[in-house]
């Protein structure tokens, strides 16, 4: 079905079985769902749900206190379901160094999730159903929102950007479900923890699968 759209120092803890908060599923009219409850990680089974994506990819950030502008506040909650047509993918870039979760949806409205990605390198995948890779921290976490004004409007972390921004990733494959869960602290110092999923990569071993 169509659906609506779209760095921290230390490794998070492993999913736990409970949720400290539910949002309702996304549609096309609801890509943003702002939450009060405390930052929590969801796990798979929660509502975010990439098979309601026509890409297979989903995505949900939370940021829990934005002091940027406070016209333009983002704490809470928002989640973005990949459409194809925009180019939402997972996969491997050219040279086959690192793989892509990556959402957009390029018709969000205004305050709402655009684009989210997370990159890592290839040789962090897990393989098997069950396997994890903890505490990457040579990857990136990036979202946008879309925004009249067009300022302050992306969250990201990476190591490698050298501006003081910074991401631990943790990848797991659960049943053909490719999950990826990050906490994450921007360039101005603004926290932020999610995850991002890609459905139907059950064997991901390889650029050549």
């Amino acid at each position: 079905m169509p659906a609506a759209t779209a760095t921290s120092e230390t490794a998070p803890s492993q999913p736990s079985a409970s949720i400290m908060f539910e949002t309702p599923a996304p549609t096309p009219d609801a890509s943003h769902v702002p939450t009060s409850a405390p930052m929590r990680t969801p796990i798979p089974g929660s509502t975010l749900d990439p098979s309601l994506s026509d890409a297979g990819v989903a995505g949900r950030i939370t940021i829990p206190d934005d002091t940027r502008d406070a016209s333009n506040n983002r704490t809470g909650t928002s989640e973005i379901l990949g459409l194809a047509d925009d180019g939402s993918d997972c996969g491997y870039s050219l040279d086959g160094t690192e793989f892509t979760a990556v959402a957009w949806y390029d018709a969000a409205p205004d305050g709402m999730l655009h684009q989210m990605a997370v990159t890592i390198g290839t040789d962090y995948l897990p393989a098997n159903d069950g396997e994890q890779r903890m505490g990457i921290t040579n990857g990136s976490v990036y979202a946008d929102f879309v925004s009249e004004s067009g300022i302050g409007t992306a969250y990201g972390g990476a190591l490698s950007k050298g501006d003081g921004s910074s991401s631990s990733i943790d990848a797991q494959m659960t049943g053909t479900t490719l999950v990826f869960t990050f906490t994450a602290t921007t360039w101005d110092g603004i926290a932020f923890s999610g995850q991002m999923m890609c459905s139907n990569m059950g064997g991901v071993l390889s650029p050549n699968n």
